[in-house]
């Protein structure tokens, strides 16, 4: 069949073994163990298909293991032991699995098939079921001839299969033998084992072994002795015998057989025994296996051919074996221990060595042909009153061997004893009547007993079953005086019984129970005894044979019998004869044939001759080889074994039906003949009848044959259709016969099973016209009969209806779809007839779709007809649902029509149903879903196991199991995955299966609560998932407590769903969570439910219990039966966690649901409110109904008093519902009813007015308002207009009231509003609608309204899209309505994008919108045209021209910017944004790169290798980098040619495309920098910065001017001394100053530390000589190459804006001209401290040139008012402002006191730099030296002066005027804004313009021996990489120069220029020459 179930149990210890075998001829179905795996192995006949259990699973473990395998036609599916599943699929087409020669277990049996070729061996271990398709196959282990053979096979499982090395076998019949594997040795083998003989001292095999050619190598007893035997077969042998005798002295006897090279060794014992081999005995090869103790009947055979003296005949009786009887053990082969669990085959074996006793055969027979009884058997006696058993029976014991009496205290009548007086009988009139014989002992009538009581003194008399009434029988008075006894066999069996009946022999009237059949079975135990054997008679010590004839005793100790020779006497008892079907065959047993002598069976042999034999069957025997042969005699022993069968042989046919066989035979008993008797046989005789033999062929080339047309039934003998065959003696001649699509020919044969199933068809030879005739002959046989020839006849009708159907099924993946395209399904019909296909049966698990050819809103999915052209167009799809299936199929039906016409005529429709199957290839396409999403809770610094409970996913492929899913996890910050068993191991990856075991422990450490991620896969998908760990105080908390209900006085059973406690501890045993009962219940107990609470009285109340105890449902509530309706009591846990528990208690009538005993409708008007009463609904019994819907008051139950009361409101709320209703469910608390639905009617506010559109009926549809009038309005611009009233009538088109005009517009929807009005009740309805459709007119003309032409490249293919060309219609809103045709293009064709190589002439818009249009360019290059017209069906109008333009492939550039790398970088990577390519094509084309020129100071490398080709791929992913090699040079280039390429398109080549190198300099450049006309500028670090290039250069960078300013020149400046001097103290000062009247030095190059010490200046003139300079600034720039040691030199510029003087210094206004400020920036770089925090006099902040320099009136800037501001600050001790070289003026000590704002400064930052400023940067403009000195004379003449008048002045109030002059200062001060980004100096703010012009005098070093010490704190670092600047020398030739801070805000100033190494230096260093202390 295509399903098949089998079902196997075993255990076994063996790795290798064959379990089951359903053999066919071709067909198999086999299951084996391999190296202790499972292997199944199925061929069903379209090949051969293995599947193996998974490797870790090992079945040879002595386990009991079970398999279940399920075949369903492809699938096999293999389940192991309920939790291991395996699967394979099987191919096509066969899918049944024919099973013809047999079912198999345990063994092949001798089957030869090519496919059991080296297969396993038999099978060894136990089996316990086998069943094979709901078939038990050791049902019964009884083997039935012809149908079950049963081989070597015994009940019970052996515990020798679970036997050890070390345990000793025992040999204990002349057959017995085990077999190991082969003694092989190359070179020398020894075996060894210990031998223990058996008291019989009989001869037998030991060991033997066969070899190559007939050698051997043997050991047997002989005569007591062991003798080994080396020999070939052929003659030449060796014999060494050992000279010590083994017998049974209680002593084992360890023997060593050595084999070498040349010689052999015996030894026994002490004994030694040598011999030489001889050069034919040397080259023996041991093959075969090594038996043991004995040998079978193949090797006994070899054995007897090589001579060996136990095994010759004679040496043993005929039939008997040549085994060894003993014991063997310590069995080693080859040193390596070895035993039973190692054999391959046991006989007639034992685990251990019983050296007791021998063992003895006993031979049990079973009573037969019982009549119908009541059984009773023995019970202990007993008092119980309710015992129906009139009798009270007693065991009997008797000792092994012995006797004992039955006594009245084994067999009592009545509780007491019978009143036999009463009764009126006698206790001899008691009878009892043995039914069943005991099977190991006698009973016996001992009628005169010896005085002392022992038996065999008097006169004896057996009691047997089937002797006469009085010897089957015993009296009640026999019972009380001793005589009957139980003599017992002597056999080892523990347990005997006999079978007895009550009757009486009075004839007066009895009780019931003495007249009953009753049968009644007595028991008796034996009890075994260590004795020596005796002879037990079949008679006990009575030996009887017949007259003149002779019997054999055995041997016994002791004989002490009477023999007693008696005459035969025999009677036939048994010949009923025989019932069988024709060819099968019957058993013959004793109860057909038997007769009966007066002798023991044993005694005398009974013997059937058959004299005459059966005319229509045979007489058969079966032997022991199992082979059923002919026999012509028989004896009633084998009737007794049902040996003997009748064998149907006849084949024919029978005309009568009373036809019987017989045979005669003639029976002799012992010497004596018997009569002869006649054997019926009656046979039931198969007859067929042919019930339709005729077939009709329709114009069709293949018909099949249906039973329709062929069938044949039997009759006499019922069989299957498979047994039913057909034999062709002749084959048709038009026409050909299959099966199974193979040609039938002459005698070929085909059953009835075979035409059922569809597999027989008739195929046409040639294709007719003529309507004819064929016909072939075939006989009709079974198994056993055969019948006449039948005719067949065909009737050919030629019609032009003949069709050919293709179905060849299609594959498909899950999920996706595929075509129906004619190769898999087609129906091939003649003269071109359309086929429909009628889809009966749709696909289960996905849809047939049209794909279709147009925009049309018709649904083509699931689509249940189609037709052959939508195959041939490829229009049909089959799309799987994406369901977990791996089949599927849909019926249909064929109908085929003449063209041209529709018939529905029977002929025409195909009625056969045909099958299309769908094969489904299972993905992987399921993600892991996450089914179980919670918090784990875990105790803090604990630890909790990790199960399903906590996290679980779900895997929804079918062929994947969610127990296989991998979790993969991370690092954990709150703890550890580790294994449960071994904590030290950590978790990184499990499975699910881990965590179902049990095996995933979670340790916690670190935080209490967090998350870690988790990725889980199945092979393909991965997902991540966090589990979230909340880790807190050890608690306990409650997880359930629903509380338990019992019936009052009941007993009910708490389990874990009642009451159970959920923990964060590890608790892995519900065992540690413990109850404690503080509360008892009041009305009730807690007890255990171990039937100590059967009562409450009696109940053992608990007041602790665990949670194991409510897991295994131990605990258990007793009810006291009080009448309290509730109880309740209350536990706690191990952590004082309280839970209180309640208990509810229900009454009997609660078990009766209540009963509804009315439930109306609710009428209720829209909006209001009604009462519902009892009147509504009633239900008796009710104490609470649950509701849904709405009350006064929601609620969700009420009871029925509430009903009654009217307390239950409905509110009818929503509006616009005519109906409502509530369901209920009523119960007591116990029982329910329900659902009861409450319907609610409610009358509308409004009337319910309903239009219908097709026939435009207007009508209010509500029976509440029916038989009222009303009134229609209707509407129209808002406007009612009253047309009419009408009464109960509906409004209707055809009485023609009412008329609607259409007004011709393209519209095809119109509507009107229509209202419903009752005056009587005062309601009417809402406006309701009138639809109405138009039918459209087709009218209007195809317009054109895109028509743009197409571009298309040369050879290409290209889509045409609705922006190339459009028409549209207003009458044909359809766009498969629209046509195009179309003249032929001139430079190719169009064709659908299913057929690109099809040409069409038309098509249609909807092939336009859906991109199914394609323009297929051929021919020439140039550019095409082709005419088209647009037609709707109706309208054509002119033809308009489409052009196509054809473009040649080519490729161009589209980035070539260059590269550019920052100074000091040597690599820049070339991207697509700087150098790029792209084809003009839209295919997908390779772009390649060839460098033809290389760079001359670097080279182009991908992954550092040099290369000369790249693709464009390269530069997307960044690749492709140019490295500079030559740092000499700041500008490099090179050529690349560009190509590109792709299949049958040439785009030729760009060539020549040069990419230029720049280095960019690593510099910041601030712009917009504005510089006065004729006043020199000082170049600050805030205009040009080079910090970073010195910082990676290590060298002070030096810029070279390459192009000078046009308007001016960058001039040196040069550093001045001056000193000032007062009466208190004396201050040095160095000024920077810049004489215009002298020659200027014009720097061609200059240093970045001459900027950073203000040594480089611009001076720029507007005009020559001019003072009135234009008011117009110029721009102007000089150009640089920078330089910095190994660094490339690198090219910049610097720009900067030319203003007049006067606009300079008029305000803030002046300087914004050209609005906001921008920055030009040549690098980013990482910004330095562009902030500085406020210095001078106090904590100020900064302050810039803006604010105190050009915020003042333009006459302070003169050089008079610089100096009247520099005398008024003179008297102070500090200056407020900043020198020029970057020196903030500071506060020393105490000085300032008045608190001045205060900016912060900015940290440093790395990375890209951010501008420090957005504002333009405001130069210093340098001093210049007065050019009169009458201008300095003069003023300190006058001076001096009065500083002598007023000297005297002075010293009074110095300090007074000091005080006043030090406020005022700090006053001045505090108002100045201090700004640290709008110097040009380093980011420090300069002194302002406004200082006085000061002569510097030289100071001698005498007048100078110190300066003022400023105290400094050392330099620290900020960050790494980030110093802050100190003091470091000027390399100039004037001398080391300082740049130092003046205060501790210095150190906020870092900068990222040189990196000096710090220096300790003194606080007073020594002045050196031409050095002034400033």
């Amino acid at each position: 069949s295509i399903q098949t179930l089998l079902h196997v149990r075993f255990r076994t210890s063996s790795q290798a073994g064959m379990l089951f075998l359903a053999a066919g001829r071709r067909d198999f179905l086999l299951l084996e163990l391999i190296s202790g795996r499972l292997q199944v192995r199925l061929d069903l006949g379209s090949g051969e298909r293995s599947l193996r259990s998974e490797k870790g699973i090992h079945l040879s473990d002595l386990a009991w293991h079970s398999i279940e395998l399920t075949h369903n036609r492809h699938n096999v599916n293999m389940t192991l032991d309920r939790n291991f599943h395996t699967s394979f699929r099987m191919p096509g087409p066969d899918l049944e699995l024919s099973v013809e020669n047999g079912l198999f277990v345990g063994g092949a049996a001798g089957l030869n098939h090519p496919y059991l070729f080296n297969i396993s061996t038999g099978f060894r271990g136990c089996i316990d079921e086998v069943v094979f398709n709901e078939h038990n196959l050791l049902s019964s282990l009884r083997p039935y001839s012809g149908y079950k053979s049963v081989h070597e096979v015994s009940l019970g499982c052996s515990p020798q299969f679970s036997a050890t090395e070390e345990d000793s076998v025992s040999f204990f019949s002349s057959k017995a033998f085990i077999t190991l594997p082969p003694w092989e040795g190359p070179q020398e083998g020894v075996f060894e084992c210990e031998l223990y003989p058996s008291a019989r001292e009989e001869d037998g095999m030991v060991l033997f072994s066969s070899g190559n050619q007939g050698g051997f190598v043997a050991i047997e007893i002989k005569d007591g002795n062991l003798v080994a035997t080396v020999g070939n077969g052929e003659g030449s042998k060796t014999e060494l015998r050992s000279l010590t005798h083994v017998h049974s002295n209680h002593t084992w006897y360890p023997i060593q057989l050595h084999l070498l090279p040349n010689s052999v060794q015996l030894k026994v014992g002490e004994e030694l025994i040598k011999a030489t081999l001889s050069l034919e005995l040397q080259v023996i090869q041991l093959k075969g296996p090594l038996f043991l103790g004995g040998l079978d009947e193949e090797a006994q055979g070899e054995a007897q051919r090589a001579g060996l003296m136990s095994a010759v005949s004679g040496g043993q009786k005929a039939g008997q074996g040549v085994s060894f009887k003993g014991c063997l053990r310590e069995i080693r082969v080859n040193t390596q221990r070895t035993g039973l669990p190692h054999a391959a085959i046991t006989k007639d074996i034992t685990v251990g060595c019983n050296r007791g006793q021998a063992t003895n055969a006993l031979a049990t027979t079973s009573p037969t042909n019982r009549p119908e009884f009541d059984v009773t058997t023995t019970r202990p006696i007993t008092n119980n009153k309710k015992n129906p058993n009139f009798l009270m029976l007693r065991k009997l014991e008797v000792v092994e061997g012995g006797w004992a009496s039955l006594e009245p205290k084994h067999i009592r009548v009545g509780l007491v004893n019978l009143d036999f007086r009463k009764l009126g009988i006698h206790p001899s009139q008691l009878m009892f009547r043995i039914e069943g014989q005991p099977v190991h002992g006698q009973l016996r009538l001992d009628l005169s007993p010896d005085p002392n009581g022992m038996p065999g003194k008097g006169q004896e008399r057996t009691i047997t079953i089937g002797a006469e009434e009085v010897d089957r029988t015993f009296s009640m008075l026999d019972l009380w005086q001793g005589r009957v006894m139980y003599v017992h066999s002597g056999s080892e069996d523990q347990y005997d019984f006999f079978m007895f009946s009550v009757f009486s022999s009075s004839k007066k009237k009895l009780p019931v129970f003495l007249k009953s059949n009753r049968l009644h079975r007595f028991d008796i135990s034996i009890s075994p005894a260590n004795d020596a054997p005796v002879l037990s008679l079949p008679e006990g010590n009575l030996f009887t044979l017949l007259e003149k004839s002779k019997r054999q005793v055995g041997k016994a100790e002791c004989l002490d019998a009477t023999i007693m020779a008696v005459p035969l006497e025999h009677k036939l008892v048994n010949c009923t004869g025989l019932e069988v079907n024709q060819g099968g065959a019957a058993i013959i047993t004793t109860i057909h044939l038997a007769v009966q002598v007066n002798v023991d069976d044993q005694a005398v042999k009974i013997r059937y001759d058959v004299t005459e034999l059966p005319q229509y069957g045979e007489l058969q025997r079966l032997h022991s080889s199992g082979d059923w042969k002919r026999t012509t005699y028989f004896s009633q022993k084998l009737l007794e074994k049902e040996r003997i069968r009748y064998l149907s042989t006849y084949h024919g046919l029978q005309t009568q039906n009373n036809i019987t066989d017989y045979f005669k035979c003639k029976i002799s008993i012992g010497s004596t003949a018997a009569k002869e008797v006649v054997f019926l046989i009656r046979v039931h005789w198969i007859q067929f009848k042919v019930t339709r033999s005729k077939m009709e062929v329709n114009g069709v080339q293949t018909a099949a044959v249906t039973p329709e047309d062929l069938h044949v039934i039997s009759k006499g003998v019922k069989l299957n259709e498979s047994d039913l065959y057909f034999r062709l003696l002749t084959v048709p001649n038009k026409g050909q016969l299959f099966l199974d699509n193979k040609v039938l020919v002459r005698n070929s044969t085909f059953s009835q099973k075979n035409i059922t199933d569809g597999l027989m068809k008739y195929e046409l030879l040639n294709m007719l016209h003529d309507d004819t005739r064929d016909t072939f002959s075939f006989q009709v046989f079974s198994a056993h009969a055969n019948s006449t020839t039948y005719d067949f006849r065909i009737n050919i009708h030629a019609e032009s209806t003949v069709i050919t159907v293709v179905n060849k099924g299609l594959s498909t993946l899950e999920g996706g779809s595929k075509v129906i395209n004619k190769e898999i399904l087609f129906t091939h019909t003649a003269s071109n007839q359309e086929v429909h296909y009628s889809i009966t049966v749709s696909p289960r698990h996905g849809q047939i779709r049209r794909i279709n050819l147009s925009n049309s809103t018709s649904i083509n999915d699931n689509i249940v007809t189609f037709t052959n052209q939508d195959i041939i167009e490829e229009r049909i799809m089959y799309v799987h649902d994406d369901s977990e299936t791996k089949q599927d199929s849909f019926n249909f039906q064929i109908m085929v029509y003449k063209p041209h016409k529709r018939t529905s005529k029977k002929e025409d429709r195909n009625i056969v149903e045909h099958t299309f199957n769908i094969s489904v290839q299972l993905v992987n396409d399921q993600r892991p879903v996450r089914v179980v999403d919670k918090v784990f809770h875990v105790a803090r610094n604990g630890q909790r196991l990790v199960t399903l409970t906590d996290i679980r996913y779900r895997d929804d492929d079918s062929d994947f199991q969610d127990n296989w899913l991998v979790y993969t996890r991370r690092g954990i910050p709150m703890g550890e995955l580790v294994l449960a068993s071994d904590t030290s191991h950590k978790l990184y990856e499990f499975t699910q299966r881990d965590l179902q075991q049990k095996k995933v422990l979670f340790v916690h450490r670190g935080v209490s609560f967090g998350r870690f991620v988790l990725f889980v896969s199945d092979g393909k998908h991965y997902v991540s998932t966090l589990l979230e760990v909340m880790a807190q105080d050890p608690y306990l908390q409650v997880e359930n407590n629903t509380g338990i209900v019992v019936k009052r006085g009941g007993l009910t059973t708490m389990t874990s769903a009642n009451l159970s406690i959920f923990s964060n501890l590890d608790i892995r045993d519900p065992q540690e969570v413990t109850f404690e009962v503080f509360l008892p219940p009041k009305h009730g107990v807690l007890c255990f439910n171990n039937g100590s609470c059967e009562t409450v009285t009696g109940a053992k109340p608990i007041s602790i219990f665990t949670q194991q105890d409510l897991v295994a449902g131990r605990l258990a509530y007793r009810h006291d039966s009080s009448h309290e309706l509730s109880d309740g009591f209350n536990v706690t846990t191990t952590v004082h966690l309280d839970i209180g528990v309640m208990v509810k208690i229900y009454l009997e009538s609660h078990q009766r649901p209540p009963t509804v005993i009315s439930n109306r409708p609710v009428v209720v008007a829209e909006g209001q409110n009604v009462s519902i009463s009892k009147e509504h609904l009633e239900v008796i019994c009710l104490l609470r109904s649950s509701m849904q819907g709405f009350t006064e008051q929601p609620t969700n139950s009420f009871t029925q008093e509430d009903l009654n009361q009217g307390m239950i409101i409905y509110h009818q709320q929503s509006a616009g519902h005519t109906n409502d209703s509530v369901l209920l469910e009523a119960t007591n608390g116990l029982t329910k009813v329900g659902p009861i639905r409450l319907e609610i009617d409610i009358i509308p506010m409004l009337l319910p007015l309903q239009v219908q559109n097709e026939c435009l009926d207007v009508r209010v549809a509500n029976h509440h308002f029916s038989g009222m009038n009303f009134l229609f309005l209707f509407e129209q611009d808002r406007v009612r207009i009253n047309l009419l009233m009408f009464a109960r009538r509906s409004l209707q088109v055809e009485r023609e009231y009412i008329s609607y005009i259409h007004d011709g517009s393209d519209t095809l929807r119109d509507n009107f509003t229509i209202v419903a009005n009752q005056t009587e009740i005062r309601k009417h309805s809402l406006p309701c609608t009138a639809h109405i459709s138009v039918i459209p007119v087709n009218d209007e003309t195809p317009v054109v309204t895109t028509n743009k032409g197409l571009k298309v490249w040369v050879g290409s293919v290209t889509e045409i899209t609705k922006d190339d060309l459009r028409a549209e219609d207003l009458d044909t809103p359809e766009s498969e309505g629209l046509e195009f045709i179309i003249t032929p293009p001139s430079n190719g064709h169009l064709a659908l994008k299913s057929a690109p190589s099809r040409h069409i002439l038309n098509f249609t818009q909807n092939h336009i919108e859906t991109r199914q249009l394609m323009f297929v360019h051929s021919g020439a290059s140039s550019g095409g045209v082709f005419y088209f017209n647009v037609t709707d069906g109706h309208h054509r109008p002119l033809y308009k021209l489409f052009s196509l333009e054809v473009m040649k492939p080519s490729v161009s550039m589209v980035n070539n910017t260059g590269l550019s790398l920052v100074q000091g970088r040597t690599a820049v990577i070339l991207t697509t944004n700087r150098f790029a390519a792209q084809t003009n094509s839209r295919t997908q084309a390779i772009i390649t790169y060839t460098v033809t020129t290389h760079p001359r100071h670097g080279r182009i490398a991908i992954n550092d290798q040099e290369v000369t080709t790249f693709s464009h791929e390269d530069l997307e992913f960044g690749r492709v980098v140019y490295h500079m090699t030559d740092f000499s040079e700041s500008e490099d280039s090179f050529q690349v040619s560009v190509s590109a390429s792709s299949p049958g398109v040439a785009y030729g080549n760009v060539t020549g495309q040069t990419v230029n190198v720049t280095v960019r300099a690593l510099i910041y450049l601030r712009e917009p920098v504005r510089v006065p006309s004729g006043i020199a500028v000082k170049l600050g670090k805030a205009m040009i910065d080079a910090s970073e290039l010195a910082r990676i250069s290590r060298a002070d960078p030096v810029f070279e001017v390459l192009s000078p300013p046009k308007h001016g020149k960058l001039v040196k400046v040069k550093l001045f001394i001056f000193t000032l001097s007062s009466a208190v103290s004396v201050f040095a000062c160095m000024q920077m100053t810049y004489d215009p009247n002298r020659a200027s030095q014009v720097l061609t190059s200059f240093t970045f530390r001459d900027v950073v010490q203000g040594r480089v200046a611009i001076e720029e003139t507007l005009s020559d000589g001019d003072s009135h300079a234009p008011a117009t600034p110029l721009n102007d720039s000089f150009i640089f190459l920078l330089k910095a040691g190994n660094v490339q030199p690198a090219k910049g510029e610097l720009h900067f804006t030319i203003l007049p003087h006067h606009q300079m210094h008029h305000g803030p206004s002046s300087l914004n001209t050209e609005g906001a400020s921008h920055e030009h920036t040549t690098t980013w770089l990482p910004t330095h401290n562009k902030t500085t925090t406020g210095r001078g006099g106090g904590r100020g902040g900064p302050t810039t040139l803006t604010e105190v320099g050009v915020g003042l009136p333009p006459h302070i800037l003169s050089h008079k008012n610089h100096n009247r501001t520099q005398h008024k600050l003179r008297p102070n001790t500090r200056w407020g402002n900043h020198t020029s070289s970057g020196s903030h003026g500071g506060r020393s000590g105490s000085h300032s006191h008045v608190p001045q704002p205060h900016t912060p400064s900015v940290s440093d930052k790395h990375g890209p730099a951010i501008p420090p400023d957005i504002h333009p940067v405001h130069v210093e403009v340098l001093p210049r030296p007065a050019s009169d000195p009458l201008h300095i004379i003069l003023p300190l003449l006058a001076c001096l002066f009065l500083i002598i008048i007023l000297v005297i002045l002075i010293l009074v109030f110095r300090r007074r005027k000091e005080k006043q002059a030090r406020l005022r200062l700090l006053q001045q001060l505090a108002t100045v804004a201090l700004h640290t980004e709008d110097s040009p100096y380093l980011g420090r703010a300069e002194r302002s313009v406004a200082m006085p012009s000061v002569v510097v005098t030289p100071l001698c070093p005498v007048s100078c021996p110190s300066s003022p010490r400023v105290l400094r704190s050392p330099r620290r670092s900020l960050a790494p990489g980030m110093t802050f600047w100190g003091p470091f020398e000027a390399d100039g030739a004037g001398g080391d120069g300082n740049i130092r801070g003046d205060n501790n805000n210095e150190r906020g100033n870092v900068t990222a220029g040189f990196r000096t190494s710090l220096r300790s230096r003194s606080l007073t260093p020594t002045l050196k020459d031409n050095q002034y202390w400033v």
